[in-house]
């Protein structure tokens, strides 16, 4: 039975721990940082403007300073590992107040148990095991890449290898006897297996000769400095600061794709919404359907698919079925689903 609002104060924790992904040159075989250097560079204006207005007080130059990530000159390919856990969801509630909360508690828990109980753990888990597999969380390393080779290790002990390039990016069908692996690690962590750790490893190769620029994830800054191009994301004391030529060159740290860009990537699994059929795009389990590429919400205008939504038919929700798995998927997501009392 729907309920007629969720609460004021309504939160779920993350049931995922994941690591900042860290990048590495492979030199004979061995691993060594892939540095993020700090350079000037001399570019060109680009700018949306009548080339024929005021293009004389224009400089064609553009004159930065930016940070640039770029394999070693000697290095055979760039490997890039992150450590990744999933957490019982059976105490994924974080805050639960308001006039109807012990409805909802109760609504919430037995969808949980229900969930627990079938394979809707497994179901969602094989998902997150095909985006591990298809290297998505490798962003534009992706696509720059010739070969990208994956291995998943659980408790020291290799329990899968992919080829990236070869694994299916466009949907989830008939997931391979490695993925069912990974997956029943990650099942078996939402259901309270602390042990469920994996480590992720992605060795790549670019087709060339040579020193390649790859990517780290990107800072913003609210305030850049004038003259400052771009600041990329580091590991914090991997490496120090330091000059390393006389010519102008920094380096400043360790390159690494920031936890949250590998968490968005795996859990890009959204194919539960109405209009799906009409635009094969999968979407990052958000509670509005909320993505970035195309800036539309993709669940907000529908009033059904909303979570905020799914969210009152709890009690009554088969965890297997499309608004279930959906459901499930913002349970181990996380996040606030409170809705305000103000008229």
């Amino acid at each position: 039975m729907a309920v007629a609002k969720l609460p004021s104060n309504f939160a779920f924790r993350r049931s995922f721990t994941i690591s900042d992904a860290a990048m590495f040159n492979i030199i004979d075989g061995e691993q060594q940082p892939l540095l993020i250097l700090e350079h000037g560079i001399r570019g060109t204006q680009n700018v949306a403007e009548n080339a024929g207005k005021n293009s004389g007080e224009r400089d064609v130059s553009n004159i930065q300073t930016t940070q640039t990530a770029k394999t070693h000159n000697d290095a055979e390919q760039m490997e890039v590992v992150f450590g990744l856990r999933m957490n019982d969801i059976s105490r994924a509630l974080e805050s639960c107040a308001g006039s109807n909360a012990q409805e909802i508690r109760e609504s919430v828990d037995g969808f949980i148990e229900r969930a627990r109980d079938g394979d809707a753990p497994e179901q969602v888990a094989q998902r997150f095991a095909r985006n591990i597999a298809n290297g998505r969380w490798l962003w534009r390393n992706r696509v720059i890449a010739s070969a990208i080779e994956i291995s998943v290790h659980h408790d020291d002990e290799l329990i899968a290898t992919f080829d990236a390039l070869g694994t299916p990016m466009h949907h989830f069908d008939k997931p391979s006897k490695e993925e069912k692996a990974v997956a029943k690690v990650l099942a078996a962590g939402l259901r309270g297996d602390l042990s469920s750790s994996l480590v992720v490893s992605a060795k790549l190769s670019f087709g060339v000769q040579g020193s390649v620029e790859v990517f780290p994830s990107q800072n913003y800054v609210s305030q850049k400095p004038d003259g400052f191009s771009r600041p990329l994301y580091k590991l914090q004391g991997a490496v120090q600061r330091e000059k390393a030529t006389e010519d102008g060159f920094y380096v400043v740290g360790q390159g690494a794709i920031r936890d949250q860009k590998i968490s968005n990537a795996i859990k890009t699994i959204d194919t539960w919404y109405p209009d799906f059929e009409s635009t094969q795009k999968i979407l990052s389990i958000e509670p509005n359907g909320a993505n970035l590429d195309t800036q539309q919400f993709y669940r907000r205008y529908n009033e059904k698919a909303s979570a905020f939504t799914i969210f009152r038919n709890l009690s009554d929700l088969d965890p297997t079925s499309d608004d279930g798995l959906y459901a499930l998927s913002i349970i181990i997501r996380g996040g606030v689903l409170s809705v305000s009392d103000k008229k």
